[in-house]
């Protein structure tokens, strides 16, 4: 038996378990996970960071990992459950029909293809695409579905207003660099996909920061602060994305 084998043993299985029912979590709220599983399997309660990559020395066998990212608005790190082949919408909302996952599909092309890189649909917007399906959807059925979306946190509804949440973002990077290269911006501090932040003033610039990278960046710099590619004078209010509630 493998040594990694060895290691694996009920506190991760019941982790597992647990992260599979949830689909993310704040890690604060994971680590109190962590501390009780440990405690119900009788083991000793080693480094977080360790433990999670026992578990995905485990899952990549399956094709699935437990991913470490934070939350875009809060800067709350997270951790998700996500599936890692294929990376893409059929595949992943295996629980939608086949004119719900074209929704869905429709929906992120609306979301990051929005102007001046709101990264958001205003609901009735959202509402209308689903009379363009084949077949058409009833409003009531694609309000219904929307709100399955949030419920199963593939979207947030902030301010009538739909965005990709940060499950979305984390279980769907491939699909999304792949569908929508040159237009979904990483953060040039994390290299996580980024749709909320502060951005660069000069036009012909492409960096984005996620808010809580730039409260890094920023937080020991004198004034003026500049950006960290082009050197053009960083405001901080020069922001993008759906603001948070």
């Amino acid at each position: 038996m493998a040594e990694s084998d060895l290691q694996y043993d009920n506190s991760h299985r019941l982790f597992v378990q647990s992260l599979m029912s949830y689909q993310i979590l704040e890690e604060s709220k994971a680590l109190e996970i962590h501390e009780l599983v440990c405690s119900m399997a009788n083991v000793e309660q080693g480094d977080f960071a360790m433990f999670v990559g026992q578990i995905n020395h485990k899952l990549n066998e399956y094709d699935f990992s437990l991913r470490r990212s934070h939350n875009q608005w809060t800067g709350e790190p997270v951790i998700a459950f996500v599936n890692t082949k294929p990376d893409d919408v059929a595949q992943l909302a295996t629980s939608y029909d086949a004119t719900q996952i074209g929704l869905f599909r429709k929906l992120i092309e609306s979301i990051v293809m929005a102007d001046d890189d709101k990264y958001s649909v205003r609901s009735m917007t959202a509402i209308s695409l689903g009379q363009h399906m084949e077949p058409a959807m009833t409003t009531k059925a694609t309000e219904e579905f929307l709100e399955q979306l949030v419920k199963d946190q593939w979207l947030m509804e902030r301010s009538g207003s739909y965005t990709l949440s940060p499950r979305c973002l984390m279980e769907l990077t491939g699909y999304l660099h792949e569908q929508f290269q040159g237009v979904i911006k990483e953060c040039h501090m994390c290299s996580d996909l980024v749709t909320v932040g502060e951005r660069c003033e000069s036009q012909p610039c492409n960096v984005r920061i996620h808010k809580h990278c730039a409260e890094q960046l920023f937080v020991t710099n004198r004034q003026p602060l500049s950006c960290p590619s082009c050197r053009t004078t960083w405001s901080r209010t020069s922001t993008f994305g759906l603001s948070p509630p």
